[in-house]
């Protein structure tokens, strides 16, 4: 089956935007958070990570990397685990939340629920 579609074009101009895309991330505030995210982890936290639209399937990742990867292949080691929950993966609570209260409110109803405040 022949595409009609000229992939060559889009795949570079697909791999050129993720490459000006990376060079605008800020190093230094990517050490930041991933060292703020640490100090959660240690200080056993619940870190919440939400996402809209496709950003929902990377948040869901982000989630699911955090609380696994962080254990490594070896699980009978004694290793501080990540507490990391997703707001965006329960459908059901979303649509509810939105249809019967708000679309504006899904994600800070859910962390009424889960979240508790952190006093410094």
């Amino acid at each position: 089956m022949k595409s009609t579609v000229k992939i060559r074009p889009v795949a570079e101009n697909y791999l050129r935007t993720i490459e000006t895309l990376c060079r605008k991330i800020e190093v230094k505030q990517l050490v930041k958070i991933t060292m703020e995210v640490e100090k959660k982890i240690k200080r056993r936290r619940t870190i919440f990570i939400v996402g809209n639209g496709g950003s929902a399937a990377t948040a869901s990742h982000i989630a699911c990397d955090l609380n696994k990867t962080v254990l490594g292949s070896n699980l009978s080691r004694v290793l501080t685990r990540a507490k990391v929950i997703c707001l965006s993966n329960n459908v059901p609570l979303l649509t509810a939340l939105g249809n019967d209260c708000s679309y504006d409110v899904i994600f800070s109803e859910q962390l009424k629920n889960l979240g508790k405040r952190e006093i410094y």
